[in-house]
């Protein structure tokens, strides 16, 4: 017995600790005319996602929730030219679970969930987020390539504080 309870806790120790949801930080994703070329499905030039930090009266209420503020700039291929959003900036503010880092948002139908690597990088995956130009246009497209398929975008670390798209 007391063989067991030390095999798991050597195992417990190195495991790797699971990644926690940053704070405060921007993560992007930023593709090349090469790198686009590689990829005629991926309709997403450029992925910006701030992790907006909590602010001081949030930090007892707010618990195992964080928000997200997503920017897309749309590419000239995949999905950017099937919803005629070439060349747009589209956004979503998703609200995420640091639990299991589900995150949702566009009256819960857009779903994503959130993978950290490590602290310079992490992934977004999806088969269905809407992002969209809410202000003026009403432009929308989908972080999905093809919706139902999942789509991963792999974000480095930019930065502290808020992206410079937003």
């Amino acid at each position: 017995m007391m063989r067991v309870l030390a095999g798991l806790l050597a195992l417990s120790v190195a495991a790797p600790a699971l990644a926690q949801m940053p704070e405060d930080a921007c993560y992007a994703m930023r593709l090349t005319p090469h790198d686009l070329a590689q990829q005629p499905e991926r309709g997403v030039q450029a992925l910006y996602v701030h992790f907006v930090a909590l602010r001081d009266f949030e930090e007892s209420s707010k618990g195992p929730w964080r928000h997200l503020r997503i920017s897309a700039v749309m590419a000239d291929q995949g999905q950017g030219a099937r919803d005629g959003a070439v060349g747009a900036t589209l956004t979503q503010v998703a609200e995420c679970r640091t639990g299991d880092m589900l995150c949702w948002a566009y009256d819960n139908t857009s779903f994503l969930t959130v993978q950290v690597r490590s602290a310079q990088v992490l992934e977004l995956r999806t088969d269905d987020f809407v992002v969209a130009d809410f202000g003026e246009s009403m432009m929308a497209s989908n972080l999905a390539e093809t919706i139902g398929q999942e789509s991963v975008y792999t974000l480095f670390r930019l930065n502290d504080g808020p992206c410079p798209v937003e």
